[in-house]
């Protein structure tokens, strides 16, 4: 961080650092500082932005301290305990079973759809319903009050490509 009160001091000659003079070229320098404490503002928010990474816990972390800093996670037995309010991440929730068809030239055993001695009905997915599956949940408190496009925003930025994710209130 630059000091510029300082640098004044240091960068005018012994002749002319007189009171006067010295205000004088503080007060032409406010733009430069409030200019210069812009952008540390800007510069540590942006490396705080790349210590996220997609790993759980570090999105989790990272959604605490933005939506909820008032969170302090409890840890027991080498788990974080979210009972008191913490959003959380719940990975690759019920997805529907890949089931694949393969065509006689492949040589793979055969797959049956259905069979009359079957006592479970197998049935094959459209596309649609791939498409419309999650890989993981936000889970956030309902006691927080959050402005959801933005919450989004923030997921989106982190979020590893092709995943997708639901918010839901606990």
């Amino acid at each position: 961080m630059v000091n510029f009160y300082l640098q004044i001091w240091r960068l005018l000659p012994p002749f002319l650092r007189k009171d006067k003079m010295h205000q004088w070229i503080w007060a032409n320098l406010q733009p430069l500082q409030s200019l210069h404490a812009i952008f540390e503002g800007y510069r540590n928010e942006t490396k705080d932005k790349l210590q996220v990474t997609t790993q759980t816990y570090s999105l989790e972390w990272y959604l605490n301290r933005v939506f909820n800093p008032s969170f302090a996670p409890v840890i027991s037995a080498h788990s974080i305990d979210y009972t008191y309010g913490g959003i959380w991440i719940e990975n690759n929730p019920n997805q529907v079973p890949l089931s694949l068809v393969w065509s006689d030239w492949e040589q793979q055993p055969p797959f049956f759809v259905y069979s009359d001695s079957d006592t479970q009905l197998s049935y094959l997915y459209s596309w649609q319903d791939y498409w419309q599956q999650i890989n993981f949940i936000v889970w956030v408190p309902a006691s927080l009050i959050i402005d959801e496009p933005m919450l989004g925003a923030h997921i989106n930025r982190h979020n590893a490509i092709g995943h997708k994710y639901k918010i839901v209130y606990y």
